[in-house]
């Protein structure tokens, strides 16, 4: 332990961290020393953190008490950001002064995916939403910051690295179930990781729809050339009505009818190939009813619930695909960024919150006050 401590180096930072407290997990932000390996390690600075679910996660100890999980007291939060390389000793990776966006996975199993997300449930992780922190060097990813605005990085780092490796399999089973390659018509519903995953569809010649609830999601939806279908056209798809009321249930009934014909609609009477799916439980029978002979529904997180029953007879007869995917290897992640640069595969809108202010930011999106599917906060320079 001697030995190791030797090795390491200290920062002295600001940082919104969650610590443990009298009366349970605490939220604020403080002075900290975060310890780091500068051997392996880079000092970075944030510069715009994307506000990501699992944050709030850990904020409300929902689904579990992330700091009792890792057995620490304290722990910084945020896994996803563009920043600023302050210093680099390791010999390798970038160099001081370039831009980088962060790979957000703490540990990876022998395939190199991530088994647990720095800033969240990783053991000793540092997250980024302090004014400094430390990467290790081959987890942060030189950007052109000529090219495309900052704040359209924010985000990249996680929404963007698993929407790439989600949709991407998804296409791939679906062409091997298949044996056909062909225009997709790609569904979804969800945040802005499915966004994300539907823009890529775009990109890749496919026909997306994108499930939205406001019209400054819609707007957001459009401006990546998805088409947009207005969920509030259909009020009562969630199939847990059908244990309610009998009025309930005719409502359930309705809302169901009219988005299965809005699908087929849209599809010249075909379905859904790909549904991206980030609900889960709620609209799990509308989902599986809308797709394709041979179609795949596709995940890579759990919105509403972890749980989720399927109809097999209906998926088998059917012939649909149920894959799950979870974040993003590096060399995935590498090569999303290098298409994110040539094909500008970013978000053109955000909402942009303060350092200052990261409590009341987090306050106002967990009661769904946030009107994007792109929160960031600015922290420096």
């Amino acid at each position: 332990m001697n030995m190791l401590a030797e090795k390491l180096a200290t920062i002295s930072t600001n940082a919104w961290v969650l610590a443990d407290g009298t009366n349970g997990n605490q939220f604020e932000r403080r002075e900290v020393s975060l310890s780091y390996d500068p051997q392996t390690e880079v000092v970075i600075k944030p510069i715009y953190a994307s506000w990501e679910a699992n944050t709030s996660h850990a904020i409300e100890s929902k689904p579990i008490n992330i700091l009792r999980a890792r057995k620490e007291k304290i722990m910084t939060l945020g896994n996803s950001a563009v920043c600023r390389v302050v210093s680099n000793e390791t010999g390798f990776g970038p160099m001081e002064g370039q831009i980088c966006v962060v790979y957000g996975a703490s540990s990876v199993d022998d395939k190199g995916y991530m088994l647990k997300a720095t800033g969240y449930d990783g053991v000793r992780s540092r997250g980024v939403l302090s004014m400094l922190t430390a990467f290790p060097a081959k987890y942060c990813v030189p950007i052109n910051p000529e090219n495309l605005p900052l704040q359209s990085w924010a985000s990249f780092g996680v929404k963007f690295g698993t929407g790439w490796s989600c949709f991407n399999l998804a296409k791939r089973v679906h062409e091997a179930v298949n044996q056909e390659i062909k225009q997709l018509n790609v569904f979804g519903w969800g945040g802005g990781t499915t966004l994300a995953a539907l823009s890529l569809a775009v990109k890749q010649g496919h026909k997306a729809f994108m499930v939205c609830g406001s019209d400054n999601k819609a707007s957001e939806a459009s401006e990546l050339g998805i088409e947009v279908i207005d969920r509030r056209e259909f009020p009562y798809l969630d199939h847990g009505l059908l244990n309610g009321s009998k009025e309930e249930v005719r409502s359930h009934m309705r809302s169901e009818a009219k988005f299965l014909k809005e699908v087929r609609n849209r599809t010249e009477g075909n379905g859904a190939d790909l549904f991206i799916d980030f609900v889960g439980e709620p609209l799990i029978n509308a989902t599986e009813r809308a797709m394709a002979r041979g179609g795949v529904i596709a995940t890579s997180g759990w919105k509403t619930g972890v749980n989720v029953e399927i109809n097999r007879a209906r998926s088998s007869i059917g012939r649909i695909s149920h894959i799950h995917s979870h974040y993003c290897s590096l060399p995935e992640f590498i090569k999303a960024v290098a298409f994110s640069e040539t094909e500008s595969w970013l978000p053109k809108n955000w909402v942009e919150g303060s350092f200052e202010n990261v409590s009341q930011f987090h306050d106002t999106y967990a009661k769904g006050g946030i009107d994007s599917y792109f929160p960031i906060v600015k922290i420096g320079e």
